[in-house]
């Protein structure tokens, strides 16, 4: 669209302008776009919300103390100091909410529909906690298929609810009990269905001290942890998980149990299926047509299933040679391209030697039609000026044939009961015409409705608000008056205001002549700002409009304030005003952003929010479960420089990549990072203490690397799974430092001795067959020959210990069979704690019968422990009777099998 539909007609009093303070558009649907920063206005302490995505932003501290200090709100001459969230909008939630910053919640004249969702305020700060809203208003409510809830922990706080109403599907939940918290827990840990990949366990809520432990009925088929041990061969089986809650909160324990199905191993290739029907299912508007809009990932397959892709042009409105292929080089990306056509897609799902084959038909188009819609009125600029006879031409049907309207667009008011404009047709221009019947109030927002149908794509018909801006120049005294000019500048402002949202990285123009005196444009930027060549912005100028053409690839990496100088032009003085804007920070494929340009276009994939292909510092910063480079035939060469952008991601798998030990630096200041997979990815010894910095690191693996030892392993004592398979190594010892690992996964390395298990107090689980001692036949599994005390110590301590070969009595390899069946003999001895003067211990450990089998004479030493000399054995018990005092005593024990002697230090305690 041309700028020529800038038309001037009179109107109300140029002041009014002030006090709308309204929109340039408003669009019926509303989209969120590139997150916009809030923060509380340094006087009144008030954030304005008009949003959920705001609301969930401001309201949640993720660093959340409840050691946090007191608020000062309630001191003398700090009124205020605490802030306040003030609606500015309705806000329907479409999942929970979290509340747990220090602040006060404002709804005012908008309500909070919880759609059958909870809001969790968690307030432990003093002082006074308000919530507000207005008389006769529904503050809160909830439309959905299920009670909404409001919980409230607030121990330290008083409530304060002025004017809050509610309706009655609407639960306030203030300080829960026992059995209502273990409910809503247990309602949002549920499981059902069939699996057929590892399953995400419920482990925390919110901000409680409450211990979460999951047990698995089979754990041969599923982990506590919900990782897939083994799938079942041929049918589904039922696995129960069970889930335990325990809490210094609560008066006892809590249980219960989620029976799910674990899929067969031949039904992976329909799960594969479902999963394909169900991704697509997600492109289809009440068709059986799939449309692609934009670039789009497709599905790439999981450790159980693969998928392939190949597509056909069927219905192509140009020749093939005319655009780019439809798959990119990995085939996991459908291109949005250039050219409107339909494509068969055809995905094959193989699973082994198995494979199925399914037909998806695809509309790919450029724009979507809301999109089209959008771009239309935003190019509409309708002012209404008071001291000019003119009207507003609207678009014909031939104007927007290039957007593919297929007839003329209709035009209605919204606001406009009063009658203050009116459409007329034009006969000789051909064109509907708003004329002015007299002029509004001030204060009323009067909008043009226009409603477009599009030849294809869905949906096909959309309606958009454009706003009707009107200033009344009556007053102004001639060329000369200083008020022409703060007129003109609202205007600008207004304009900026309308194009940039307060924050953009969009190119967008500026009229070169308003109300009748042309208009220059600087910018003001901030010292080092990027000028010349390198320049972001750069302002052209033609006779029509001044275009402030934006490069994203040369912005800064940080916000930056830009300030937009107007000069006027007038016949006897010039006049400067300014407005300004934000340029947010933009990570680019370069020195100071991401450089490995495998990263870059990983990173984009994932976190390009609106998919733009522009990615900002603050769509980096949104929460994520975990971010998983793509395991393609080109990796990453360069540096991991640019995962430092990435703060609020949990968890990062990078493996089958050559991750260097300065690499780390950029996980170091993520406070959230919890999960980290390095395996393959070419690390060595020299590299073990790469991790000592990564401060809140749950769960590393680094399977399928190269380390004989663990000597220069520093790592967090806040990890609890670590997983060192296929490693190579054959020592362990450094991992007694790490008593805090609770899953360690240790299989086919070359692993002989295992004592240092022993000292790990916090061991669950161990996964430690399938060794391969190249050169040895006392190997592990089903080849081993010799069961060891660790194995025994280990199980009677509660440790579970896996065997990856099914139906194996799981063994253990030590160098020397005697001393290995002398360790046994000893630690089957249990010898617990005595504060009697009797002490009663074996003389002889029987192994097998009593008639058959062998047995083995135990020496004891009792000369450290009293004067006495030990009495003769009787039925093969040693009874000792003893008189010293209270204390701790060491009683020695020792057998020698085969020439080969084993000791065992026993500690007597008498009180």
């Amino acid at each position: 669209m041309t700028r020529r539909l800038l038309i001037i007609i009179i109107s109300l009093i140029f002041t009014a302008i002030l006090m709308a303070g309204v929109s340039y558009a408003l669009f019926t649907d509303i989209t969120q776009a590139d997150p916009i920063e809030i923060s509380a206005d340094e006087e009144t302490s008030v954030v304005e919300i008009g949003n959920e995505y705001d609301l969930r932003l401001y309201a949640f501290d993720r660093y959340h103390n409840p050691d946090h200090p007191v608020s000062e709100y309630d001191l003398e001459d700090n009124q205020g100091a605490r802030e306040s969230l003030r609606l500015t909008s309705n806000i329907l939630l479409s999942y929970d909410l979290v509340i747990n910053r220090d602040i006060n919640l404002d709804l005012g004249q908008y309500s909070i529909d919880l759609n059958g969702h909870t809001i969790f305020i968690e307030h432990p700060y003093h002082g006074t906690l308000t919530l507000q809203g207005t008389d006769g208003i529904t503050s809160f409510t909830s439309t959905g298929d299920k009670s909404g809830v409001i919980t409230l922990i607030t121990p330290h706080t008083n409530i304060n609810m002025v004017k809050i109403s509610d309706d009655n599907n609407l639960i306030w939940n203030i300080d829960p009990t026992e059995a209502q918290l273990v409910e809503r827990i247990f309602s949002l840990a549920t499981l059902h269905g069939h699996y057929y990949k590892d399953i995400t366990l419920l482990t925390h809520y919110y901000a409680y001290d409450i211990n979460f432990e999951w047990t698995s009925s089979a754990p041969q088929i599923v982990a506590s942890s919900g990782r897939i041990v083994a799938f079942p061969e041929e049918n589904a089986q039922t696995v129960t998980m069970t889930l335990k809650l325990t809490s210094p909160l609560f008066e006892g324990e809590h249980t219960q149990d989620y029976p799910i199905e674990i899929g067969a191993e031949d039904d992976r290739l329909s799960y594969g299926l479902e999963e394909l029907n169900a991704f697509f299912d997600a492109h289809k508007y009440g068709t059986d047509t799939i449309y692609i809009y934009r670039d789009t990932w497709l599905l790439k397959g999981n450790d159980y299933y693969d998928l392939a892709y190949s597509y056909q042009v069927i219905d192509p409105i140009a020749p093939p040679s005319e655009y780019a292929p439809d798959l990119d080089t990995s085939g996991y990306v459908l291109k949005k391209n250039m050219l409107t056509r339909s494509i068969t897609l055809a995905a094959t799902v193989k699973s082994g030697t198995d494979e199925d084959s399914i037909n998806f038909n695809i509309t790919v188009i450029v724009e979507d039609n809301l999109e089209i819609a959008n771009n239309i009125v935003s190019d509409l600029e309708l002012y209404l000026v008071s001291n000019e006879e003119t009207v507003i031409e609207l678009p014909t049907y031939e104007d927007l044939a290039d957007y593919g309207i297929k007839e003329q667009p209709t035009f209605s008011f919204v606001g406009n009961e009063d009658g203050y404009y009116r459409l007329e047709y034009d006969e000789e221009l051909g064109k509907y015409l708003i004329k002015v019947n007299t002029l509004p109030d001030t204060g009323d927002e009067i909008y043009v409705r226009m409603g477009f149908s599009f030849v294809t794509n869905t949906p096909e018909y959309v309606e958009k608000d454009v706003q009707i801006f009107y200033i009344d120049a009556s007053g102004l005294s001639g060329d000369e008056s200083l008020d022409r000019y703060a007129l003109m500048y609202i205007l600008l402002n207004e304009m900026v205001n309308e194009r940039t949202s307060g924050r953009t990285y969009k190119s967008f123009s500026m009229p070169v002549e308003i109300l009748g005196y042309d208009v220059e444009y600087y910018l003001q930027t901030p010292e080092g700002f990027p000028e010349g060549e390198y320049a972001p912005i750069v302002i052209t100028s033609d006779e029509s409009i001044s275009l402030f053409d934006i490069d994203p690839t040369k912005a800064p990496i940080t916000d930056t304030t830009i300030i937009i100088i107007y000069r006027f032009q007038g016949q006897t003085e010039d006049y400067t005003k300014f407005s300004f804007f934000t340029l947010p920070g933009i990570i680019n494929n370069n020195e100071i952003g991401i450089l490995d340009t495998v990263l870059y276009n990983a990173i984009v994939a994932e976190y390009d929010i609106d998919e733009d292909e522009v990615l900002t510092t603050a769509e980096a910063a949104a929460e994520k479960a975990k971010f998983t480079l793509p395991e393609e035939s080109a990796t990453v060469q360069n540096t991991f420089k640019g995962l430092e952008f990435l703060t609020r991601t949990r968890g990062f798998s990078l493996k089958s990549n050559s991750f260097a030990k300065s690499d780390a630096v950029y996980l170091q200041n993520n406070r959230v990072l919890t999960f980290l997979d390095l395996s393959n990815s070419g690390l060595t010894e020299s590299d073990l203490d790469t991790f000592e910095h990564l401060d809140y690191l749950e769960e590393l693996i680094l399977s399928g690397n190269s380390f004989a030892n663990l000597n220069q392993l520093k790592m967090s004592h806040t990890i609890h799974t670590l997983d060192l398979d296929d490693t190579g190594l054959e020592n362990i010892d450094k991992l007694q430092d790490y008593d805090t690992v609770q899953t360690l996964y240790i299989q086919n390395n070359e692993i002989r001795l295992f004592d240092t298990l022993k000292e790990m107090e916090g061991l669950d689980a161990v996964y430690l067959y399938s060794q391969t001692i190249e050169g040895d036949t006392n190997d592990y599994g089903a080849e081993g020959k010799y069961n060891i005390s660790i194995y025994n110590l280990l199980v009677n301590r509660g440790v579970k210990i896996y065997n990856s070969l099914e139906n194996d009595e799981p063994k253990l390899y030590v160098p020397n069979a005697y001393i290995a069946e002398a360790s046994a003999v000893l630690e089957s001895i249990m010898l617990n704690s005595h504060t009697t003067t009797t002490i009663v211990v074996p003389s002889k450990i029987y192994v097998g019968s009593t008639t058959s089998g062998s047995n083995y004479e135990i020496d004891w030493d009792f000369v450290n422990f009293s004067s006495t000399p030990a009495p003769p054995a009787q039925n093969d018990i040693i009874t000792f009777t003893h008189s010293i005092g209270s204390g701790t005593y060491e009683l020695y024990a020792s057998v020698t099998v085969g020439g080969e002697t084993a000791h065992k230090i026993f500690f007597i305690k008498r009180s």
